[in-house]
């Protein structure tokens, strides 16, 4: 069965967020594997480089994930609303059709 617009803006509304909720799922638990291997790069200077550069990474990594969530959350948001909104527009023009449908009977039958 062929979906109407504002069930198919809606229902990709919904999946974006999902997938927002999926993309953030996945990172927490690569932070929280990440986070519980502890310091594994050592204290010489090799290892203090590598860790350096790790940290560097991991925190532009995190800030682009969450940035990713969030836009995943807040597009899928607006796309619902404006399934919403097609969905009440096109309820507005079918009553507003009806209604002079109803007024053009009446002059044709006067």
């Amino acid at each position: 069965m062929k979906q109407n617009m504002p069930d198919s803006l809606r229902d990709g509304g919904k999946h974006l967020v999902e997938l927002g909720d999926e993309v953030e799922s996945a990172w927490e638990r690569l932070r929280s594997t990440s986070e519980g291997m502890g310091d594994i790069f050592g204290d010489d200077l090799v290892g203090g480089l590598i860790g350096a550069a790790y940290s560097a990474i991991y925190e532009l990594a995190s800030e682009t994930f969450s940035s990713v969530t969030d836009d995943f959350h807040a597009f899928g948001e607006r796309l619902t609303l404006v399934g919403d909104n097609d969905e009440e527009n096109e309820q507005n023009l079918a009553k507003l059709l009806s209604q002079i449908n109803d007024m053009l009977d009446g002059i044709g039958k006067g």
